[in-house]
């Protein structure tokens, strides 16, 4: 803060923030991530102004020019061109990175007029994100925008701020779901290259601008803004809106790509914890494609991947026994026998018990599975003992089978386990599993 009080007040950084407000034409030759650095390092300055209003000042000087760039770009005429023309691209980017740029430099003090200036622009952001829909990088770099906007904003928002945000969030992203939902489909049929990484990048942002909108404190503050209010925003539309294009282009191969496999598999955990009832609400295309990548997360020895997917497998068994036990559906068909006779839960029951039993798995692992393993296990107990002896079965070696079985007994027998997933019960079914 010292270094920024003394930058802040000098000739030179001044000139510096003069010179970039006006926007001159030598500016347009850095780089565009330059611009996004200077934009971050001129906001961050604020933090050199001990009164609110000159801070204010200083923060509008700095991205009060971007946004009126940004309302004459979406006014002009020949605005749905200018996305796909190579003289205006560099343009666009040096906007949209020198954006992002505003946004990560938000600071407690700086927020609310931040919040102010991009507020007052937000439908010329819905606008530019219709002009970009064409090219690939300018539309990956209004997601992060949007994201960096939003990942700023959260911690400072009143709830009628929140739920301006969160109107924002769901134009932009129904948005960008109907421009690119075909082009993504058509991506995710071809196999590798540099198609595939574009897609992966698009869909990295987009997991982790849904990861922010089922934060906890952002769904308070949306909730107690106008609750059942007509106009209001939930965010599980938001975020669901955002699901309906992510699933069907979630493929093995995508899942891959480390970074875009944890953050698709936080997002679950975060959607099955606070959103069971909208899950059981999606199609039966939806929802086996969702479980099979779920298989798929339970069996990965990336901890982060694993541990993630056992947090979404228990919050969605959790909802589906407290339903059923209470007379209600929980996932009903979602969850009935298929065509082979293995239900939903009788799946996982078998996936965690071979890799519990059979499969060398951390003691953290063993832990985190037993939150997932009991709520399972009581929405699937009658298919318990048939998954236990296809186990036994496979054992050829008399010791090992021995040791499955008495595993597989004392999981279900004289353990004090109880028909409801509370605190002692797991607690139970997790000093049998780390035994095991």
């Amino acid at each position: 803060r010292l270094l920024c009080k003394v930058l802040a007040h000098t000739p030179a950084w001044q000139h510096l923030a003069g010179w970039y407000a006006r926007r001159e034409a030598a500016t347009l030759a850095l780089k565009s991530e330059h611009h996004r650095l200077i934009v971050e390092a001129l906001g961050r300055a604020a933090a050199g102004f001990i009164d609110v209003e000159a801070c204010a000042t200083h923060v509008s000087h700095v991205v009060g020019p971007l946004m009126q760039d940004l309302k004459a770009l979406a006014q002009r005429p020949d605005r749905e061109e200018l996305g796909q023309r190579a003289d205006s691209e560099h343009h666009l980017m040096v906007l949209l990175e020198s954006l992002r740029g505003a946004a990560r430099s938000t600071l407690p003090r700086s927020q609310l007029i931040m919040f102010r200036l991009v507020s007052d622009s937000m439908h010329d952001l819905i606008v530019l994100q219709g002009v970009c829909r064409h090219n690939a990088l300018l539309t990956l770099l209004v997601l992060k925008f949007i994201k960096e906007f939003v990942q700023a904003q959260v911690p400072y928002l009143t709830p009628a701020d929140a739920q301006v945000l969160s109107h924002f969030c769901l134009q932009a992203v129904t948005q960008y779901s109907q421009m690119h939902k075909g082009r993504l489909a058509e991506n995710a049929k071809q196999s590798a290259g540099e198609t595939t990484k574009e897609q992966y990048k698009e869909l990295v942002t987009l997991l982790k601008l849904l990861c922010q909108l089922t934060a906890t404190e952002l769904q308070e503050l949306v909730a107690e803004a106008s609750p059942g209010a007509e106009g209001s925003v939930h965010l599980s539309q938001v975020v669901f809106i955002g699901m309906h294009l992510v699933i069907p282009l979630i493929s093995q191969e995508l899942l891959k790509f480390p970074k875009l496999c944890r953050q698709y598999f936080a997002l679950l955990a975060l959607l099955f914890e606070a959103y069971p009832a909208n899950v059981a609400a999606l199609s039966e295309e939806a929802v086996q494609q969702v479980m099979n990548t779920l298989s798929f997360g339970l069996e990965q020895a990336d901890s982060a991947v694993s541990d993630a997917s056992l947090e979404a497998l228990a919050a969605i068994a959790r909802f589906h026994f407290v339903e059923v036990k209470a007379g209600k559906l929980g996932l009903g068909q979602h969850a009935a026998p298929s065509s082979s006779g293995t239900s939903l839960f009788g799946h996982f029951l078998e996936v965690l018990l071979r890799r519990l039993l059979f499969e060398e798995c951390k003691r953290d692992f063993a832990e985190q599975a037993a939150d997932a393993l009991l709520p399972v296990l009581l929405c699937e107990p009658a298919g318990y003992h048939r998954i236990g002896q296809s186990l036994l079965a496979g054992q050829g070696d008399e010791s090992t089978r021995a040791r499955v079985a008495e595993a597989l007994e004392s999981l279900v027998s004289g353990n004090g386990l109880q028909q409801s997933v509370d605190r002692v019960n797991l607690e139970g079914s997790e000093e049998i599993c780390t035994r095991s």
